[in-house]
């Protein structure tokens, strides 16, 4: 019965394998068919496959504001009342060898519209320690581990039902497509309470990355961008002239245009589990003068810094910081855009109660269109509770407060200033 199961999930794996790669870069095709490969048909992953998931049925009452998914200018994805599949993906893993595994990861999303997708593909290597160091590798899609937010399966947050600012634009327009090394120095291995771990990637893939930023700014949801899939944002009048009107109304995530190698480092900070602290810079090295095919190069670079502690128990803090600038054509575009999020949680029993503040803008660097206003500022409030019934079933709820500014609204003769609310009631099934 089970080998039944896993073939029938390869051969839905397979499908969508096929529809995605139409879409793909060649070493992007190399990589998720290196990934399924190496799970499907290696010998010693026989008996080894395993597979998880999450199911998430929410009742959403949203505000009358056209969401950005549907050439609107607000900041969720949801815009109108009625049930939604909001979370729905299978994560598959199966060890090669004592030291090698692969993972892929097919996510199912009703917004804009029905679609199925890969958002993760990859092989990990963690050899077996030599000495009080160890080494980590990765190879395929995946995500930075820049956050201590989004840490459950399928790289969803178990605090909160919609993702910060932060880690909402991360699952939108960043997705590593290339090689990450982790260097670990444990601390129970040097007789110290403190672990320290610093990690190195290069990747391509990247160029349109910050896109969303310049013309949308910062938004909420827990939407994950799968591979070969655009997200689209209002057709402003400012980008229907020139030099912006080579620039389509989307933004084509994944697509690969200058051929410059991009990279990213990082370094991990733990003292006794209680204490987290993670440093990440990122640097695209995209030619921003670079376009092909309605999409700019965009240069994005940022730093991000994230805390997590554990005053007692039950509760956790969580903070995070993100710093940076992008730029696009002989600066057209040109902007600063940073964010911040707070985050405090209790957990009693089987229930979770989680409150988090977020503050996020852009700031628009230069005066050579001055009809393309990229200004924007924001704030928002989320209350969330979270009830576990058992392993596989849990209910909650939640609400989130969203007060924003973005200049570029009055090209759409709308107010540059909104307020949003969401409220959801959520059924979630975990497999």
């Amino acid at each position: 019965m089970t080998l039944k199961i896993t073939d029938l999930m390869f051969k839905i794996l397979s499908k969508i394998l096929t529809q995605t790669l139409e879409t793909l870069a060649p070493v992007t095709k190399v990589l998720i068919v290196t990934a399924l490969f190496s799970i499907s048909y290696t010998p010693l992953a026989l008996g080894k496959i395993k597979h998880s998931g999450i199911l998430q049925l929410g009742f959403i009452a949203a505000d009358n504001e056209t969401s950005f998914l549907n050439g609107g200018a607000g900041r969720f994805i949801h815009d109108d009342n009625g049930v939604n599949l909001t979370q729905a993906f299978i994560n598959v893993t199966g060890d090669i060898t004592d030291s090698i595994s692969a993972q892929v990861i097919a996510n199912h999303s009703q917004n804009p519209e029905s679609r199925t997708g890969i958002t993760q593909a990859l092989l990990k290597y963690k050899p077996i320690p030599t000495s009080r160091y160890n080494f980590q590798y990765k190879l395929g899609i995946f995500y930075p581990a820049m956050s201590f937010e989004n840490v459950d399966l399928g790289w969803t947050s178990p605090f909160t039902y919609t993702n910060s600012a932060i880690n909402s634009w991360i699952g939108e327009e960043i997705r590593i497509n290339g090689f990450e090394a982790k260097l670990n120095r444990p601390g129970k291995r040097f007789g110290s309470y403190h672990s320290f771990a610093s990690t190195f990637g290069l990747y391509k893939g990247n160029d349109p990355t910050g896109t969303l930023l310049a013309w949308r700014g910062f938004a909420l949801h827990d939407k994950q961008t799968q591979l070969g899939e655009k997200i689209y944002f209002v057709n402003f009048p400012s980008i229907q002239i020139p030099p912006l009107d080579k620039q389509d109304d989307y933004v084509d995530v994944f697509r690969e245009i200058d051929g410059k190698v991009g990279y990213y480092i990082g370094g991990h900070w733990d003292y006794r589990r209680k204490s987290k602290f993670r440093y990440y810079y990122y640097d695209n090295r995209a030619d921003p003068l670079a376009v092909n095919g309605g999409q700019y190069s965009w240069h994005t670079e940022f730093h991000s810094l994230s805390w997590q502690y554990r005053p007692a128990k039950g509760w956790r803090i969580i903070a995070q910081y993100l710093n940076g600038k992008t730029e696009m054509g002989p600066k057209a575009v040109y902007l600063d855009y940073r964010a911040f999020f707070l985050l405090v949680g209790y957990k009693y029993q089987q229930h979770r109660f989680t409150t988090r503040y977020d503050k996020f803008g852009t700031a628009n660097k230069n005066n050579l269109l001055p009809y393309d206003d990229s200004d924007s500022d924001g704030q928002a409030l989320t209350l969330t509770w979270r009830y576990s019934i058992s392993k596989q079933f849990q209910v909650g709820a939640e609400l989130v407060k969203v007060e924003s500014t973005q200049d570029n609204r009055l090209q759409l003769s709308q107010s540059t200033k909104i307020n949003q609310d969401q409220a959801m009631v959520i059924f979630q099934y975990r497999f």
